[in-house]
């Protein structure tokens, strides 16, 4: 049987949005070049990239990709911990 819960938030849909982003930014650093996101299909991803950004879990790199902070690999470390502990 299946829990009756409540629809998402759409902060609550940003936040996972956003963490599905923060691992693809990880574990494929050259996905995402900040230059070119206006010029692909990507742009629907600009308003996460922005959150990231905002929450310092990502930032621009000097070859203009976004990669994770500091504080954005320790978010990623504790999010594949609690997945691992499942």
């Amino acid at each position: 049987m299946t829990a009756n819960r409540p629809p998402m938030t759409d902060a609550q849909r940003l936040q996972f949005a956003a963490l599905i982003l923060l691992d693809r930014v990880i574990t494929q650093p050259e996905a995402f070049h900040a230059g070119l996101l206006d010029e692909r299909d990507d742009t629907f991803l600009e308003p996460t990239f922005r959150f990231l950004q905002q929450e310092d879990l990502v930032e621009v790199g000097e070859d203009d990709r976004y990669r994770a902070t500091g504080r954005g690999r320790r978010a990623y470390a504790g999010m594949i911990e609690r997945r691992q502990s499942y």
